[in-house]
């Protein structure tokens, strides 16, 4: 059950506002991707818990806001000042951030206990909403608008490789959630090849064998559409989360995607020259 309570606390003038507090992700976690174009972003789950995707590239609400507890009844906030003995009304837990709702729970009043609040995994839920998982941001050498040459490796490379973390508290509890990048899947539009880590940055000087990430086209693109060939770059990303009662859950891969073009062209045989390894930029 999902609802949207936003602005909820500003019409509850009269109602009784709990007391906890936070910010994470949970198991059964749900995050946006991107599909319906080459250059958009796209999500997967290995495990089955990341499951929904959307239209827009995945952004978190990036608040900060503790999560808020309030009575309510099929009506709304509840003034608890009319209650009586017996009365049946409800507990919503909800981020003020993105207006939804983590948990509810039945109450009977008076509250014979303590109030229920938020569940680490509904806390971790609360997180993933508030993580950004970025886009591959993608560099290659020769750069963007030069072309490179047949037999000769393209030096590849992400810049936003490291890990992401959100966490969320309420009660005293906190539930962190990490999304670390495992590997880079570069289909290159000829073949595709993988690297586990973020690729080494071109510099003067050096060698394309000092490069950790690299392909090789065997051809030219001349062929392809604009004679560049299309290309994508997918980071894969392992999600868990973890609470400080010693809870947690693996969630899975979950993956982004960026599209850009290289251009190749034949190489070209010049007397005298020497022999170019690759451009920087």
């Amino acid at each position: 059950m999902r609802a949207r309570f936003a602005g909820l606390v500003l019409v509850a003038v009269a109602a009784t506002v709990l007391a906890p507090s936070g910010t994470s992700w949970a198991a059964g976690g749900s995050a946006d991707g991107a599909c319906g174009s080459d250059d958009c972003g796209v999500i997967v789950a290995t495990g089955g818990t990341i499951q929904r995707t959307g239209d827009t590239p995945y952004q978190g609400s990036t608040s900060s806001s503790p999560v808020t507890c309030i009575y309510v009844d099929s009506f709304g906030p509840v003034d608890t000042s009319a209650l009586k003995d017996g009365d049946v009304i409800q507990v919503s837990c909800y981020d003020p951030g993105t207006g939804e709702q983590i948990s509810l729970t039945d109450l009977v009043w008076p509250p014979a206990q303590v109030i229920p609040q938020p569940s680490a995994a509904d806390l971790a839920q609360v997180a993933i909403g508030r993580m950004s998982v970025p886009m591959p941001a993608v560099r290659t050498w020769p750069p963007a608008g030069r072309p490179g040459l047949v037999n000769l490796p393209v030096i590849l490379h992400v810049d936003n490789w490291a890990p992401l973390t959100a966490a969320a508290t309420a009660g005293g509890l906190t539930a962190t959630v990490t999304a670390t990048p495992v590997r880079v899947v570069w289909n290159m539009d000829e073949d595709v090849t993988t690297c586990h880590d973020g690729g080494s940055v071109w510099y003067d000087g050096a060698s394309p064998s000092d490069m950790s990430c690299t392909y090789t086209y065997a051809r030219s693109s001349g062929s392809r559409e604009n004679q560049t060939y299309g290309c994508h770059a997918t980071i894969v990303w392992h999600v868990a989360w973890a609470a400080t009662n010693g809870q947690g859950a693996d969630l899975g891969e979950l993956q982004r995607t960026t599209a850009f073009g290289t251009q190749i062209q034949e190489s070209q045989t010049v007397i005298g020259a020497p022999p170019t390894s690759a451009q920087g930029g």
